[in-house]
């Protein structure tokens, strides 16, 4: 299942639970609706993918065509935070990042690991802000 929400910063994506084939098909379609607007325009965009269940390879290829499109639409000017809550995920995301070769800016916020992801979110999506390096606090102490 999935969301898509135009916002006063962009858009606000949201996905839970199995995407199959059919369904990735009409969410990039209704994406490309949605995104249009945006040509030749900086576009930021969080997705929150919490609930997320990683996707069959088949339905990977059709997300491939979304970064295509942001590409295409912002010629570039993007910048994507992808809120989750699991290791393969967060693989996911970026695989995607890598296999489209976009030069879209993606970056992955644990929800796990932080009390407010959705602000680290939009710092980054909105601002440009770096999510902070999320060290485990034993760890600092070596640093």
């Amino acid at each position: 299942m999935y969301t898509i929400e135009k916002t006063d910063y962009g858009l606000k994506i949201s996905f839970s639970g199995i995407m199959d084939k059919d369904e990735s098909r009409r969410f990039l379609s209704e994406f490309v609706r949605f995104v249009s607007p945006y040509k030749g325009q900086f576009i930021s965009i969080i997705v929150d993918a919490r609930e997320f269940v990683p996707v069959s390879p088949e339905v990977f290829e059709i997300m491939l065509e979304i970064n295509l499109v942001i590409e295409a639409t912002s010629q570039g000017g993007a910048r994507i935070a992808t809120i989750i809550n699991s290791p393969v995920v967060k693989n996911m995301a970026k695989r995607l990042g890598f296999a489209s070769e976009s030069s879209v800016n993606l970056r992955s916020i644990n929800a796990s690991t932080t009390n407010d992801p959705e602000k680290i979110a939009y710092e980054w999506a909105v601002n440009g802000i770096e999510p902070p390096s999320l060290v485990p606090a034993e760890c600092k102490a070596d640093l």
